[in-house]
């Protein structure tokens, strides 16, 4: 397999950059026939690096050379905060044509999104396509465009045609949330839930030896005797509310899931275990005095929003009787370190984790340093199509949770040893003390 090194250099308008341009231009004339009527003209390169849309500064336009390995293959030029300031227009994308159809659009294309992402002001991509030249539309709407629904006259000295605006939502805002019911998709859902029930890897929940030797940790660490009760924020289909019931607890379990609920019942209802479920929104929890411990395992207090946690916070403080503990475990800064800003495309003729339909799927990974935070964003294609996921996880220093958690009671870390050394570098677990 062919490796590509893709890098995008600003063009400064010397002669010998214009020069590569137009020899790229000379190598993609059905692009100039479709979208101008006619084979590029001689300065053709001279024209597009001086064009600007009305009422904009060249200060916006950022005229790109694109190569792979330092060798040009094509070019693209972006107009920054066009037509509004929150947006950025793609005037030109171009490869050789000698090497389109390949999958290599698509990898510059993901590359050139994080780009203009790093702009921050900016929400959204637009970008034009000649009528005439239709057959790219298939590649926009595979990256994620969705049309507008404006339509706008093209004409040149050659030729008339319109122009089919698309946009697309670039970086979303930190803290934002879609609205498609993840949790309880049908097909998603049971996906999930085998996940968590497979044991041979640590994707939904961790192994099951991990989780008993967290459980006899945590007991270790509190010193709770049996009869204490625990109630388990996000519970999924039961796996920790079994270990503590085995071992003389009064459990209970919350979780938006309905077919992880679902099953959690069915499972302590055959093993004959004590325990009572809830299937709610967590974030609405309504207990006063009433748990000895809250846990909250595998990292689902980073997943939160600074808002949701701001919610949570004092209801699991409402819920804790007097010296009770809230035990959770978080990513820590060094992990965050580990991250970078990424995008990945695959197609699923058979299936799979998202639908059961055929699908292409493209992953984008956002990061906010600003506030420790990254988005992973999945875009599920079905055709025209498109279901958009979001998964968030924050990373947390000791000294940031102690000041969250400074009006109810104390913070400490806790030194659990789990399954692999990259996952005790990178998380850690919380002990939070209710002192009232």
């Amino acid at each position: 397999m062919k490796s590509h090194f893709i890098s995008f250099k600003k063009v400064s308008g010397s002669l010998e950059e214009l020069k590569v341009v137009q020899d790229l231009y000379q190598e993609t004339p059905q692009y100039f026939l479709n979208c101008e009527g006619k084979l590029p003209v001689c300065n053709q390169a001279e024209l597009d690096y001086k064009s600007l849309p009305p009422s904009t500064d060249f200060s916006q336009k950022y005229f790109y050379l694109i190569a792979d390995h330092n060798a040009p293959i094509g070019v693209v030029d972006v107009i920054r905060g066009f037509p509004s300031q929150e947006k950025a227009m793609i005037g030109l994308f171009l490869l050789k044509e000698s090497l389109q159809h390949q999958g290599l659009g698509t990898l510059v294309f993901s590359l050139l999104e994080n780009l203009i992402s790093e702009w921050r002001e900016i929400t959204a991509l637009r970008i034009g396509v000649v009528r005439n030249n239709g057959k790219v539309i298939p590649f926009w709407k595979k990256t994620g465009f969705l049309e507008t629904g404006e339509v706008k006259l093209w004409e040149t000295d050659t030729m008339k045609s319109e122009v089919i605006v698309f946009e697309k939502e670039l970086k979303p805002k930190l803290g934002s949330r879609t609205s498609l019911p993840f949790w309880d998709d049908e097909h998603i859902s049971k996906q999930m839930l085998n996940c968590h029930l497979s044991f041979e890897n640590d994707l939904a929940s961790r192994k099951l030896e991990t989780i008993q030797k967290t459980v006899e940790a945590i007991i270790k660490e509190t010193g709770l005797k049996q009869g204490a009760k625990v109630l388990d924020l996000g519970c999924g289909p039961g796996l920790y509310t079994e270990e503590f019931s085995k071992r003389g607890f009064e459990v209970t379990g919350i979780d938006f899931s309905k077919r992880s609920i679902a099953y959690a019942k069915e499972s302590a209802e055959a093993k004959k275990i004590p325990i009572t479920y809830y299937c709610q929104d967590y974030l609405n929890l309504d207990f006063d005095n009433e748990f000895d411990l809250i846990i909250m395992i595998y990292l689902d207090y980073g997943a939160l929003t600074v808002h949701e946690r701001n919610t949570l916070n004092p209801k699991i403080v409402k819920a804790l009787k007097d010296k009770a503990y809230f035990i959770f475990d978080v990513y820590s800064e060094e992990h965050f370190k580990t991250l970078t800003n990424a995008s990945f495309v695959s197609d699923y003729p058979q299936g799979g984790f998202w639908s059961e339909k055929p699908y292409s799927l493209k992953k984008d990974i956002f990061l906010y340093p600003e506030a420790s935070a990254d988005l992973t964003r999945y875009q599920v294609r079905h055709h025209d199509d498109v279901k958009t996921y979001q998964i968030w996880n924050h990373s947390f220093s000791l000294e940031a949770l102690r000041n969250v958690f400074l009006p109810w009671g104390k913070v400490n870390k806790i030194n659990f040893t789990l399954s692999s050394d990259r996952e005790n570098e990178e998380t850690f677990f919380v002990r939070f003390d209710k002192e009232l």
